[in-house]
């Protein structure tokens, strides 16, 4: 039986895409791990920040002080971090891209004015923009790139659809150029091995974690680890819509045994070897809390331990969803963007759009998948009503909120 009231989304932006309550910890944990994480981030960066060199307006680059390598943040549209390794002859070489190719464009010319040449060659750790999003400025140079055959296949397939979304959401940035595929591939089943001006370059395919496809890349001479978005030095594994919950812990421990002394990620400024551990903190919370969702699901609807019925599953093949459980996603996004206009669920801020009642779960779910593409996540939670309540839903967090309301007829 499917319900034909209408409802009304009304989407509320106030701003504050950084701030944020923690989520997956208690309140004291949370504490400590940011204090811990904050700590480590200052005394790691404050001498690399008296070094760092800004390349542009919004990217900066920061020395590591005990390998040659330099790690590049790219602060717009969400700070994401590349890695440039200077080999034994003083080769550069490149991991990952600037989210744009004219980002891109703008760091190699840095590259050959401070090292006098062009990267020989840059690996892509997985098919997300804040990796890829420059390869098309690397061939314009001459620049080798290589990913894995799983990372060309996904850029082909999802590569453009990302941009188109990204345009949508950070504007300009991300408007008049193709996503582009790498020129070299490799199958993942063994690990690259490469020598590069008399230094060891490799490439692992861990397994699927963060994404299907992510691969680090391992400098072994200095045990210099680039996990890419695989890995976490803060208090959330962060967008999750391509994650392989169960399978992430395996593929963390597998780079815990490379016994890595550095270790720099997609995102933040740490660069020390305990952000795998953390990371595995986080996937083995996050895989658990996977398991007992599909549990709880396959099971029909149940009550969870706090004795409320259990949204994922309740919500599924129920006649009305809308006002069933209270329950809210794992994860979530500080802040929604200025412009939510993903064609899944035709939402934009300021504007209100009509839907089914069950409509609902799907439409809120997507929104907090489609969020987490473009926002640091951290602080979303969503509240089912009771039924008959109104509002049926909302979901909010420090820089928004999603209000879904029945219709008046």
């Amino acid at each position: 039986m499917r319900m034909t009231a209408a409802l009304i989304i009304v989407v509320i932006v106030t701003g504050c895409a950084r701030c944020g309550a923690k989520d997956d910890l208690g309140s004291g944990e949370a504490a400590t791990a940011a204090e811990s994480s904050d700590a480590a981030a200052t005394s790691q960066t404050s001498g690399a920040e008296e070094q760092a060199e800004r390349i542009a307006d919004d990217l900066v680059a920061r020395p590591l002080d005990d390998a040659p390598a330099w790690i590049i943040e790219h602060e717009r549209p969400i700070s994401a971090n590349a890695l440039v390794y200077v080999a034994d002859d003083g080769t550069p070489i490149l991991a990952d891209t600037p989210w744009t190719p004219a980002a891109t464009r703008t760091l190699l010319d840095w590259i050959e004015g401070r090292f006098g040449e062009l990267p020989a060659l840059a690996t892509i750790s997985h098919f997300h923009l804040d990796a890829a999003g420059g390869l098309s400025a690397l061939h314009e140079e001459g620049v080798e790139t290589v990913a894995s055959e799983h990372t060309a296949r996904l850029l082909v397939e999802r590569g453009e659809a990302m941009r188109q979304d990204l345009a949508r959401t950070h504007g300009a940035a991300f408007e008049g150029w193709e996503v582009a595929e790498p020129q070299q591939t490799f199958a993942p089943d063994e690990p690259a091995r490469l020598s590069i001006g008399g230094s060891s370059v490799e490439i692992h395919f861990p397994g699927p974690a963060h994404t299907a496809d992510n691969v680090v890349t391992w400098f072994p001479g200095e045990g210099l680890l680039f996990g890419g978005c695989l890995v976490k030095g803060g208090d959330s594994l962060g967008f999750l819509g391509h994650a392989d919950l169960a399978r992430y812990p395996d593929s963390v421990r597998k780079l815990q045994a490379l016994e890595p002394a550095l270790v720099v990620s997609g995102h933040g400024a740490r660069h020390d070897a305990e952000q795998l551990e953390n990371t595995l903190r986080l996937a083995e919370a996050e895989a658990e809390a996977a398991e007992a969702d599909k549990a709880v699901a396959d099971g029909g609807a149940t009550e969870d331990a706090a004795g409320e019925p259990d949204l994922a599953s309740a919500a599924r093949g129920e006649p009305e969803p809308c006002g069933v459980a209270r329950r809210g996603p794992r994860g979530a996004p500080a802040a929604a963007p200025e412009r939510m206009q993903a064609p899944a669920f035709k939402v934009s801020a300021g504007a209100d759009t009509l839907v089914t009642c069950d409509e609902a779960v799907s439409i809120v779910e997507e929104f907090i998948s489609y969020v987490r593409e473009s926002a640091t996540v951290r602080g979303w939670a969503c509240d089912w009503a009771e039924d008959g309540a109104d509002p049926i839903a909302r979901c909010t967090s420090p820089g928004g909120e999603i209000l879904i309301r029945r219709k008046s007829s």
